[in-house]
């Protein structure tokens, strides 16, 4: 059992401040390197003692236990000796085929169905992501605008038009599940009658307060860290996977006289 499911397993027996270290540390990964129980206390607005009885209450034991699980698990680039490994691209191969033979058991094609025909029926469709995850998100966001469909994106809960919900189907999508910017904007606008509230994670994991209509997701617990900076290689695929499956049901369930797709033309801007 690798940390992140042990946390996982182990999670529901903490109290809600200790909620708040765990919380922290799926939050900062990348981070992970720098953690000390000060900075994660003061982070957290938690006393120091709680990040300890934390720790101990995961099964994980302290500090330094935490540090070095998370360079066994999340090292992907680097062997136990810290050199780099000779097999990388091979050793990447074997793991993403791997990931993907298994991933179509979490996906739900029969929801994937009834999410794209209500997605058809809504008025706006709204796209919420932050960070890498939206660089991923914009292919979508221009297939949906290129088919006539009345799409916005965003990734600050400050934007005052994301709020613009009534009768949209609104799109959560994170790569780990755990963000805090889209727990915040999904709490705002819950009682602004969205028509639909779907979540999109690589992970099974999706935490919010707010019950979301329907999530989809990969089967994804890894997070590969290099140099002390977050690089989901493998944990992109699946957030791929389940949007391109999602648009080709939209297509599937849409009126192809009515999407206005835009006219190819011919262009000297080779890719």
């Amino acid at each position: 059992m690798n940390i992140i499911e042990k946390i996982n397993q182990n999670r529901q027996f903490l109290s809600p401040q200790e909620g708040k270290v765990c919380d922290f540390i799926f939050d900062n990964l990348a981070d992970y390197r720098d953690f000390s129980v000060k900075v994660i206390a003061k982070k957290a607005n938690v006393k120091e003692s709680v990040v300890t009885k934390t720790l101990i209450k995961l099964q994980i034991g302290g500090l330094k236990q935490l540090r070095e699980s998370l360079d066994k698990t999340y090292n992907y680039f680097k062997n136990e000796s810290n050199e780099y490994s000779n097999l990388l691209i091979e050793e990447f191969e074997n793991k993403i085929i791997t990931s993907f033979s298994q991933v179509k058991n979490f996906i739900d094609n029969n929801a994937i169905e009834l999410i794209a025909k209500e997605i058809v029926k809504s008025q706006k469709i709204i796209l919420f992501c932050t960070g890498k995850t939206k660089t991923l998100i914009d292919f979508m966001f221009f297939q949906l605008l290129e088919m006539g469909f009345n799409v916005d994106i965003f990734s600050s809960p400050y934007d005052s038009k994301a709020y613009d919900v009534a009768d949209s189907v609104v799109l959560a999508i994170s790569i780990s599940g755990r963000n805090s910017k889209i727990n915040r904007y999904l709490n705002l606008i819950k009682n602004r009658n969205p028509r639909m509230i779907l979540a999109i994670t690589s992970s099974p994991i999706f935490n919010s307060d707010v019950e979301v209509d329907y999530h989809l997701h990969g089967n994804e617990n890894n997070f590969f860290l290099n140099d002390n900076r977050a690089n989901p290689f493998m944990e992109k695929y699946k957030i791929q996977y389940i949007v391109v499956l999602l648009i080709l049901s939209i297509i599937n369930n849409a009126d192809l006289e009515k999407i206005k797709f835009q006219e190819k033309i011919q262009t000297k801007n080779l890719i």
